[in-house]
């Protein structure tokens, strides 16, 4: 159920002992949710049957309700005890602030504004390094919810850097450092399923590999060989074959990517290089970082020390990563590394992260190997919250995570920094906003949704039945000059819904659909509140799939969005609403 969600929960009492009986029902319920009717007493003749609709409504809170039913008759008790989740209609939305503060400053936080009371919680991290501020973006990419091949390494590529580290990056409440190795050992084997015999696909089920994925994985295989995580000889050897044997129309970046990935395998490729070389006039900076630093680690060390030199300070998020690694190659303590450095966190978005998942894998790469050769920890550093009623003190500390309890959630918090050293401040807010629904918007993507009869006529969402079939018609539209598209389209459920099946037309269930309709879904995911497609393709495309009304009551309905995942400006969504399903 969502918020203000209300259904019809349906219990069925039979009377078996052979003669009348009275029967006494009592309803009780716990958490975000209520029944209008607690106590309920009726008369059964023998073998008599009966269904009582017992109405709930979720409260404008979210969380685990409890309802206790016990039924009393013809000498006998029934208990029964049932959870529901009491979900929101929206997604979660989390952002991540930073602040800095000198010793003996004070900083006033204000509650949220704009979101739900009881889902708001808000956990803040102090330290005397700025590396407290990349918390954000490394919580981002770890907890991303899909897993392509691409999102799968770029949840633990930055997960390396915690075990480089001389200090702790994450605090001690989180278990990701105690979880990074084992969260790396999964994605090594779940990148090696995707594994073909020229290159990586970027879904297990995909034959077809795409060059750029494989290069990506190819250098996180390298890096993870080089820590010690179990890389075997035969898939290094499959990948320096992979790298040699690249197209020879690929791009010039990707070109310096292979070789910088080779020169890091110990298997530099100096004819790749010297052909690059040639083109150094034309080669955008990304490229010449990478070919720079490839050529560093083959040893010609003033030629590539040279060609970053010149490349000058770079712009974008990607050129300052490589920037970044490749200056670290020559002087950890050039200026051109901080310069590099600054260049990446002025990409940083005001909600704390960077845009897709490998940008902030990248960035969190290229900070976190910044941050390991900087000096050690200065002064430690004192953080006393204080707010209305209360008040929380650590240290002096190198490093706490406070997560504010539920009154102080809501209130202004004063943070005054009694250490000696300076404070680096990572503040992390998750809260569900109170709008019941977001404007529709189209951006660069359009995505509709219709309700269908099984015969192919739309039907009203404001009225359905208990038991209908509903066919969901899902239309994708991008633009034919698109550029590389990877669009997910996330089509979450109203509680009286559940799918029954994810692909209705390929089994020929109905006449009017055509079999092959759906051949531009790269991959589905059928979740029990959700259904979720990606793709890369462009034009508009159509799928439709089946589910069926459950529950009587009425319904949030979620909007049906698509977004593009690697850039996050390309958004589609729409609908959203009520639903009412007739009581039985």
């Amino acid at each position: 159920l969502a918020p203000r969600d209300r259904a019809i929960l349906t219990l069925a009492l039979h009377n078996e002992s052979g003669e009348a009986c009275d029967a006494t029902v009592r309803v009780t319920t716990q958490g975000p949710l209520a029944c209008r009717v607690g106590r309920q007493g009726l008369e059964l003749a023998a073998g008599e049957s009966r269904t009582l609709l017992l109405p709930l409504e979720a409260a404008e809170a979210i969380g685990t309700a409890r309802i206790e039913i016990a039924v009393e008759g013809a000498g006998e008790r029934y208990n029964e005890t049932l959870e529901l989740a009491v979900r929101p209609a929206q997604a979660w939305q989390v952002t991540t602030e930073y602040a800095r503060l000198a010793p003996g400053a004070v900083q006033t936080f204000p509650p949220p504004a704009g979101v739900l009371a009881d889902s708001l919680r808000q956990v803040f991290t102090c330290a005397p390094r700025p590396t407290v501020n990349l918390l954000g973006a490394l919580e981002h990419v770890t907890e991303y919810p899909f897993g392509c091949l691409e999102q799968t390494v770029s949840s633990v590529f930055p997960l390396l850097t915690l075990g480089r580290q001389a200090e702790p990056v994450v605090p001690p409440s989180s278990t990701l450092a105690r979880e990074a190795p084992d969260r790396i050992r999964a994605a090594l084997t779940r990148i090696l399923a995707m594994q073909r015999h020229d290159g990586f696909a970027p879904w297990p089920e995909v034959r077809d590999t795409v060059p750029f994925c494989s290069l990506y994985a190819a250098h996180f295989l390298v890096e993870a060989k080089a820590d010690g995580f179990p890389v075997s000889g035969q898939t290094l050897t499959e990948l320096h074959a992979l790298l040699e044997n690249l197209p020879s129309d690929l791009e010039p970046t990707q070109q310096a990517y292979a070789a910088m990935v080779q020169s890091l395998a110990g298997k530099p490729d100096f004819a790749r290089m010297s052909r690059l070389l040639e083109q150094t006039a034309q080669l955008p900076p990304e490229a010449r970082f990478l070919l720079g630093r490839a050529l560093l680690r083959a040893g010609e060390r003033e030629t590539g020390r040279r060609l970053v030199e010149e490349t000058g300070v770079p712009n974008g998020l990607r050129e300052a990563a490589f920037g970044t690694l490749a200056w670290l190659e020559i002087d950890p303590a050039a200026a051109q590394a901080a310069a590099c450095c600054q260049a990446i966190q002025r990409q940083r978005r005001a909600i704390g992260h960077w845009g897709t998942p490998q940008d902030n894998a990248l960035a969190l790469l290229a900070l976190g190997e910044y941050a390991r050769h900087a000096a050690a920890a200065p002064q430690e550093v004192a953080p006393r919250f204080t707010w209305d009623g209360g008040a929380f003190a650590a240290g002096p500390t190198n490093l706490v995570a406070w997560r504010a309890p539920a009154p102080a959630a809501r209130l202004p918090l004063v943070l005054t920094n009694a250490g000696p050293g300076t404070l680096y401040v990572a503040r992390r807010i998750e809260a569900v906003p109170l709008a019941e629904r977001l404007p529709d918007v189209d951006a660069g993507l359009r995505v509709r949704r219709r309700w269908l009869t099984p015969e192919g006529q739309p039907i009203s969402a404001e009225r359905l039945n208990r038991g209908d079939l509903v066919i969901v018609e899902i239309a994708l539209a991008t633009p034919d000059e698109t550029v590389s598209p990877d669009t997910v389209i996330e089509d979450l459920l109203p509680a009286c819904l559940e799918i029954e099946h994810g692909e209705v037309a390929r089994g020929g269930m109905f006449d009017w659909l055509k079999a092959d309709e759906a051949d531009w879904v790269l991959h589905r995911e059928v979740r029990d509140d959700r259904l979720l497609l990606f793709t890369r393709e462009t034009g508009r495309r159509v799928c439709h799939y089946a589910a069926r009304v459950v529950t009587a009551g009425e319904f949030t309905v979620p909007p049906i969005v698509a977004s593009d995942m690697y850039v996050p400006e390309r958004i589609s969504r729409h609908g959203g609403g009520r639903v009412v399903v007739a009581t039985p």
